[in-house]
């Protein structure tokens, strides 16, 4: 028969297993949305084909290394280095800050 403790161990156990696979769910569906945002953006005919192969890059790079920081990182840098590029609208720009942020949830 198990003590208390035993019982208490094991709870606290499953409980930190079950809170651990929510937040892999929830980073899931964010990295989900990221890169259905990202593909919005690649089949928008506003968005510069430089950009659109830029954003093609990033979308391999998250689909083969989703949770892994480094990647993250990476990604976020170049998003950043595209929301320079001149030939951007507006609408576009806002689109890659806002994908830009739901990425920095992730980290």
């Amino acid at each position: 028969m198990k003590s208390n403790d035993e019982i208490i161990a094991a709870s606290a156990s499953s409980e930190t297993m079950v809170t651990k696979m929510t937040v892999t769910q929830t980073e899931n569906q964010q990295l989900f949305n990221i890169i259905s945002g990202l593909e919005e953006l690649q089949d928008d005919s506003m968005t510069p084909k430089n950009v659109k192969t830029k954003i093609e890059e990033i979308v391999i790079l998250l689909k083969n290394g989703t949770n892994d920081p480094l990647v993250i990182n990476r990604t976020l840098d170049e998003l950043d280095q595209l929301t320079s590029d001149y030939n951007l609208d507006s609408f576009t720009r806002t689109q890659i800050f806002n994908i830009m942020s739901l990425m920095e949830l992730v980290q």
